[in-house]
């Protein structure tokens, strides 16, 4: 089932009903999803309020959102600015970073430098950055990442992920393990070290924003 991305104040609240129903004390991040410029929700003053006062009256710890699309680094930017009362609304930010998509490691950075929590998230690409990749536009590149990863006695989503956690502004890595084959995999990332040349090689494999989002819209919804 695809998200409902129906970011208005009513959503919100019968949502947030919903959520202290079924988690009541374990709520800890509020997270509002897919949020885009485009969708306005960062200037709706009557959500930005609500969002806050859930959060003072300890209905939740923290409020964050999540971003998608070639326009995060724009919403990111709105997101950092948006005030209740001088009161900063968001917390925490989970975005869409790796080595195929790292145009936000800067405002990353920089929201992590103002006291925001980075959360990274489709840290494989979308399976683009497993051995289970087959796209026929991707042969090279995976061609690539075997290569890279056998020298460094590794997989290559644990050379992915290595990626990922190697930069400090990254507080949390969702690796969306499935299995327990999975989860074990990908725990081996942190033993993987990664020198200046294979850091280089997996940066060099960077896309345009537009090109990586329009790959990733053609992949099968899972």
């Amino acid at each position: 089932m695809h998200e409902q991305k129906e970011l208005s104040l009513a959503r919100f609240e019968a949502q947030l009903a919903e959520s202290r129903a079924h988690l009541g004390p374990y709520l800890d991040l509020y997270q509002i999803h897919s949020a885009t410029a485009e969708s306005r929700c960062l200037d709706d003053a009557a959500l930005l309020r609500a969002l806050v006062a859930g959060r003072r009256e300890g209905a939740y710890r923290a409020v964050g959102l999540t971003l998608s699309g070639p326009s995060s680094a724009c919403t990111l930017e709105l997101a950092l600015a948006a005030r209740v009362d001088g009161e900063r609304v968001f917390d925490a930010v989970q975005a869409t970073f790796n080595c195929f998509e790292p145009s936000l490691a800067g405002p990353l950075a920089r929201a992590h430098d103002a006291g925001v929590g980075v959360i990274a998230k489709e840290v494989f690409a979308n399976g683009r950055l497993t051995d289970a990749n087959t796209l026929v536009g991707d042969t090279s590149l995976v061609r690539g990442l075997r290569a890279a990863a056998a020298a460094r006695c590794c997989s290559i989503d644990q050379l992915a992920l290595a990626f990922v956690l190697v930069h400090p502004f990254v507080d949390m890595a969702l690796s969306g393990a499935v299995t327990t084959a999975q989860l074990a995999s990908h725990t081996g990332a942190l033993a993987v070290t990664l020198d200046d040349d294979t850091r280089a090689l997996l940066a060099a494999m960077a896309e345009p924003p537009e090109q990586y989002w329009a790959t990733r819209a053609r992949l099968p919804w899972h």
